[in-house]
């Protein structure tokens, strides 16, 4: 049993990490093996659990693999082909008293609606009202999508270092790898603090043009990406900009925020 030998869980651990950090070419609009074979599994996956041609075709995706969150499951499929479950596809034209109406004029009897709202990924902020140096607020400094450098840090904000902001969630691999590495980036600037490494007022304010070039370099990378194919997902503003996603592999996430560099920022 591995619980007999821990280095035999750690060795297993250790691949499993492995494996998943090379998804992340498969997340990659580049036509790369890694995204093939996903596709390949996925259809395999449906025409195995929906036997119906009708059905399958309309559950199939019409977006490039990982455009749209990827759902890993396998009870979902299975769930819309019961006798008692119906696949609706026509938009909703109105709620009325005795159920839901769609636009081709058919109505829906129900005893209860679920409304489900999704994702808000454009404010980060929490319903609080955060401002910065000149009064100026950060939904302000926002308004036309988040962004940050190593998704920790904005300009104009001193002090203010975030866990999971802008460009840190994951298509491929755990969140909890990028929140570790943000803590361990955050430490060592409250560590540089303390030293009184920076200013003599004792504030760490990333630099405008860091934060820019971090930000444009970013942009090209996540433009090779499923994130950017254009699907409309939460990933992205309303101008198909994604402001949630990071475009490589967490171990390149870690190099960049393994060590804490002062000169990127100004008191």
């Amino acid at each position: 049993m591995l619980l007999a030998a821990p280095h035999r869980y750690a060795a297993l651990r250790e691949d499993m990490y492995r494996e998943r950090d090379g998804w992340a070419a498969g997340l990659r609009d580049d036509g790369n093996p890694v995204r093939d074979e996903f596709q390949r599994v996925a259809g395999e996956h449906l025409a195995a659990q929906v036997t119906d041609d009708g059905l399958r075709n309309r559950l199939a995706p019409d977006h490039a693999f990982g455009c749209k969150r990827v759902l890993i499951s396998d009870d979902y499929y299975p769930a819309l082909t019961r006798d008692d479950v119906e696949l609706v596809t026509e938009p909703i034209a109105r709620i009325e008293p005795e159920g839901i109406r769609t636009t081709d004029g058919q109505r829906y009897d129900v005893d209860v609606i679920v409304h489900a709202t999704g994702f808000q990924p454009l404010d980060r902020t929490g319903g609080v009202e955060i401002v910065g140096r000149n009064l100026l607020a950060l939904r302000e400094a926002w308004k036309e999508g988040p962004e940050a450098y190593l998704g920790m840090a904005v300009n104009g904000f001193p002090n203010m270092f975030m866990l999971y902001g802008p460009n840190t969630n994951l298509g491929h691999h755990s969140i909890l790898f990028m929140v570790e590495c943000q803590i361990d980036y955050v430490l060592q600037a409250l560590a540089a603090l303390d030293a009184g490494d920076t200013s003599e007022v004792r504030t760490l304010d990333v630099a405008a043009e860091v934060q820019r070039r971090y930000n444009d370099e970013l942009r090209r990378d996540l433009a090779g990406t499923a994130f950017a194919a254009g699907c409309g997902s939460w990933y992205t503003t309303d101008e198909g900009r994604v402001v949630n996603n990071w475009p490589s592999s967490i171990e390149s996430y870690r190099e960049r925020t393994a060590v804490f560099a002062p000169q990127d920022y100004h008191g």
